[in-house]
């Protein structure tokens, strides 16, 4: 009888051990997932603010001016930039141009400023962001931005680089795996260590 018991208890005391295991290491999997999400967000410059707490350009914005006004920026040969537009929150609709926004190329060439394919619109305490065009430099170099004045007072014009590359599946797929191993790890260790505690109770009990 004694046997049997010792063999019960061996089995507790390694089936709790497998478990509290396989709790590190969902554990450590979930934080890879965390710091490959992390590494990935510090990489694209989109995932930058592009708005101070102040209602100013900050983060990802290389260049930015009073609408209307007129600023000048190095862009890559190339690259693909968004034009965006900031200005107070306000309700109805959002703040607009009033007149086109124009750009030059190093060579003195007018540079497309694209419809941005989709509608984007951001908030960051009172002041709300826009993207307003789509970009592609043609050549290396300074160009010259000119934006016509806008239908909000304080508004500003900014120009950023687009996420280069990203992929939202692989996005959503570390998300997911960072979060599911990270509920393993916490049932593993909500489980084992009762488990283990016990099965040394039961032990000193025999």
């Amino acid at each position: 009888m004694a046997f049997v018991l010792r063999a019960v208890h061996t089995l507790e005391v390694v089936h709790a051990l497998r478990t509290l295991v396989l709790g590190v290491l969902a554990g450590l999997v979930s934080v890879g997932a965390c710091v490959a999400l992390a590494v990935g967000a510090v990489g694209y410059p989109e995932s930058l603010p592009l708005i101070s707490p102040t209602g100013g350009p900050a983060g990802a914005v290389l260049a930015s001016v009073r609408a209307p006004g007129t600023t000048t920026v190095t862009l890559d040969a190339g690259a693909t930039y968004h034009v965006h537009l900031a200005a107070p929150v306000r309700p109805g609709l959002p703040p607009r141009f009033d007149g086109d926004a124009t750009l030059v190329a190093p060579s003195g060439a007018a540079v497309e400023l694209a419809a941005p394919g989709g509608t984007y619109r951001s908030r960051v305490l009172e002041w709300e962001e826009r993207v307003v065009a789509l970009v592609t430099a043609p050549e290396a170099g300074t160009y010259v931005l000119t934006v016509p004045p806008v239908d909000s007072p304080g508004a500003w014009v900014g120009i950023a680089p687009t996420r280069s590359g990203a992929d939202p599946g692989l996005w959503l797929l570390l998300l997911f795996v960072a979060m599911g191993a990270g509920l393993v790890a916490v049932a593993c260790l909500l489980s084992g260590v009762p488990a283990l505690r016990g099965a040394f109770r039961t032990r000193d009990l025999l």
